[in-house]
């Protein structure tokens, strides 16, 4: 999945010029205008692709953690979805990655001395402005700038939506989660809880249930499914930050681009005006 975005987003989508090179005819080569249409097919192939692997990692998951909850259900009569979610748990989700990126930025902030001056920012670009020449400024700078890939590919919504703007389209969402975390830092309202404790009470609880199953060979169903059900466990939450949040910024980001290339042409009047065509009537415009 990653290599697929790494390839959406180093498409390249030519401009037309108004008259195409002399080579075109002497040398026997092709338009711009099919380089275009060559460049449209492939994002909504790369778009298809992509959300056949969301429905892999989607749905056959699904199917797996439900043989698991069902088998556990009847084993333990009563357990709450609390419990059987606690015999799960023990990785690290992709969203909550971008989050505790975001809180490294604030720790950095205070252990440079910056958290003042980045409170007292009303936007991101005035942050800039302030520390840009100092050097934990450019410091701290280094580090937003290596955060942003690729933890900057989220959605300021769910990302269903070309409206909803991503963190990498509107950096001020992204910086004052910062703000945020420092003043949770500061009053001390923040617990990060070490994920070797997580598993440690995941594996007690575990086999707390586990010791209550009599008969060896449902033993055996339970230990196979649970292996199954924790090996695929982070799927259904991963594959959100895939698609919806990484794959989705860059996608948009496309077709502004396609756009953009209407916009100059007189086409359309602005670049969003593209997203007022479907997939189909698109490459009948270019």
């Amino acid at each position: 999945m990653t290599r697929l975005i790494e390839e959406t987003e180093a498409l390249s989508i030519p401009a037309l010029p108004d008259v195409e090179p002399m080579s075109v005819i002497t040398e026997g080569k092709w338009s711009a205008g099919h380089d275009l249409l060559v460049a449209w097919n492939r994002l909504m192939e790369d778009t298809h692709l992509m959300w056949e692997w969301h429905f892999e990692f989607s749905n056959i998951v699904t199917l797996v953690n439900v043989q698991y909850i069902e088998a556990v259900r009847k084993l333990f009569p009563g357990i709450t979805d609390k419990s059987i979610l606690q015999t799960l748990i023990g990785f690290e989700p992709m969203l909550f990655r971008a989050t505790k990126a975001l809180l490294g930025l604030a720790k950095l902030a205070i252990d440079l001395r910056l958290e003042e001056s980045l409170l007292k920012a009303k936007a991101y670009e005035d942050f800039v402005t302030n520390v840009s020449q100092s050097h934990t400024g450019k410091q701290w700078l280094a580090e937003w700038e290596k955060t942003k890939e690729p933890w900057f590919n989220i959605s300021c919504a769910r990302g269903w939506y070309h409206t909803d703007g991503s963190w990498k389209t509107d950096l001020n969402v992204p910086f004052q989660h910062v703000q945020g975390y420092i003043h949770m830092l500061k009053n001390k309202d923040y617990a990060d809880k070490p994920l070797a404790e997580a598993l440690k009470e995941r594996d007690r609880i575990t086999a707390e249930y586990r010791d209550l199953i009599k008969d060896d060979k449902d033993r055996g169903v339970f230990d196979a499914l649970l292996e199954e059900a924790r090996k695929v466990s982070h799927y259904p939450e991963d594959h959100d930050f895939y698609v919806e949040n990484w794959f989705h910024t860059i996608v948009y980001k496309k077709f502004r681009e396609f756009g953009n290339i209407m916009v100059d042409h007189g086409i359309i009047r602005e670049t969003d005006d593209i997203f007022l065509m479907n997939r189909f009537e698109v490459p009948e415009v270019l």
